[in-house]
């Protein structure tokens, strides 16, 4: 396994290839990022954490967090204020790579990354917009205290 995210890892394209996604209707900035290291870098030079949200096309939960929770405004702010965030499909492109890396069994999966990769904090399945703000908190908390 570590193997595999040396490899990938170390085959990725640069970060400036990570952008923010067009004309989105979310209130979060997703960026496009081609790999897991676009969003570090991306992550790294904002000074944030990495939200990753690995979804696929025919989850309905996914699609409930797109239309419910990715659209609210304040909750967007707070996120867009601490991480970069990812949506990555998890059938498509660095998608399975990613999602084998992080052993994720079911859809979505919500991964907090620290600027090493690392998971902060995860969660599997839709959450309400409570939880979505605790994950946010409890990984910029584990974020410091990692750092200290």
């Amino acid at each position: 396994m570590v193997f595999f995210m040396v490899l990938f890892l170390t085959s990725c394209k640069s970060s400036k290839d990570a952008v923010k996604i067009e004309e989105s209707k979310y209130a979060f900035d997703f960026i496009k990022a081609e790999t897991l290291t676009d969003a570090i870098d991306s992550a790294k030079r904002d000074s944030k954490l990495v939200f990753l949200d690995v979804y696929t096309e025919w989850c309905l939960p996914c699609k409930m967090m797109d239309e419910d929770i990715y659209t609210n405004e304040n909750l967007g702010e707070y996120y867009n204020q601490h991480f970069v965030s990812v949506k990555v499909d998890a059938e498509k492109a660095s998608g399975p790579m990613i999602a084998e890396l992080y052993k994720v069994n079911g859809f979505p999966t919500l991964l907090f990354l620290d600027l090493r990769g690392r998971i902060l904090t995860q969660a599997q399945g839709s959450v309400s917009f409570d939880a979505m703000y605790a994950l946010a908190d409890e990984a910029l908390a584990n974020s410091k205290s990692e750092s200290e």
